[in-house]
C-alpha cells in the first residue's frame, strides 16, 4: 500500500536462513525431532492453532 517506507536488509551469507529451512523441513515433513529452537520456530510458523498462516518457503 506504500503507506509507510521500509528498508530489507538483505544477508550476503544465507547459509544459516537454508539450514534453517532445512531443520524445519525435515522435521514438518520427514518426521525427525526437531531440536528446541527448531521447534520454537516451527511455533511461531504455525501459529497456536496449527493454521499455518505462514508457508514454507
Amino acid at each position: 500500500m506504500g503507506v509507510f517506507r521500509t528498508t530489507v536488509t538483505r544477508a550476503a551469507d544465507t547459509r544459516h536462513e537454508e539450514a534453517l529451512v532445512e531443520r524445519v523441513r525435515a522435521a514438518l515433513v520427514d518426521g525427525v525431532e526437531p531440536d528446541d529452537r527448531t521447534a520454537a520456530v516451527i511455533g511461531l510458523l504455525v501459529g497456536p492453532f496449527g493454521d499455518g498462516l505462514v508457508p514454507l518457503p
